[in-house]
């Protein structure tokens, strides 16, 4: 008889180990989430010339705003052959687009020339100097126009100088 209460203990302790009998399991639902952007393309199109200018000893600067007028402030004479710059994006469906633009040096024969950016969204909105100017996409090929403000070094050697603006476009 001790023997049947052994072997019965046994079972028994066997069968809670393998079925976990007194333990307990809870089921939660995990919420999951996935964000998949639309591709934004950009080309350029125009590059941005500030064309001729002329300076004497003092320092000043050459305005070309986006999608406007350019002017010279300080000792600076424009002589002419200016044009804005123009990037176009391909956008895939309607939504909020952000130019991001980022100035850069003009190198030369002379000190180098700083520029900083800036863009005209569609409807009009200037962005800011080597920021961002944000719109909303109609589908397909859009112009968007790029500018800035060139900064000239007081007595700046004459000659050719260049640089290359970073234009970055995100789909929001």
């Amino acid at each position: 008889m001790r023997l049947k209460k052994i072997v019965l203990c046994m079972v028994l302790a066997s069968f809670i180990a393998m079925f976990g009998v007194g333990k307990s399991a809870h089921a939660v639902s995990l919420n999951v989430d996935a964000d998949v952007q639309q591709v934004l393309t950009v080309t350029s199109v125009t590059p941005l010339a500030f064309g001729t200018f002329a300076t004497t000893a003092a320092a000043g600067t050459v305005t070309f705003n986006a999608g406007g007028t350019i002017s010279g402030s300080g000792s600076i004479t424009l002589l002419g052959s200016e044009v804005g710059g123009v990037v176009s994006i391909n956008a895939p469906a309607v939504g909020t687009a952000t130019i991001t633009t980022v100035g850069t040096n003009l190198t030369g024969p002379g000190t180098a020339m700083p520029l900083t950016a800036n863009c005209l969204g569609i409807g009009g909105s200037l962005g800011t100097n080597n920021g961002d100017c944000t719109f909303t996409t109609t589908v397909g090929t859009q112009n968007i126009d790029v500018g800035g403000v060139l900064t000239v070094n007081a007595s700046q050697l004459a000659g050719n100088y260049t640089g290359t603006i970073t234009v970055t476009a995100n789909f929001q």
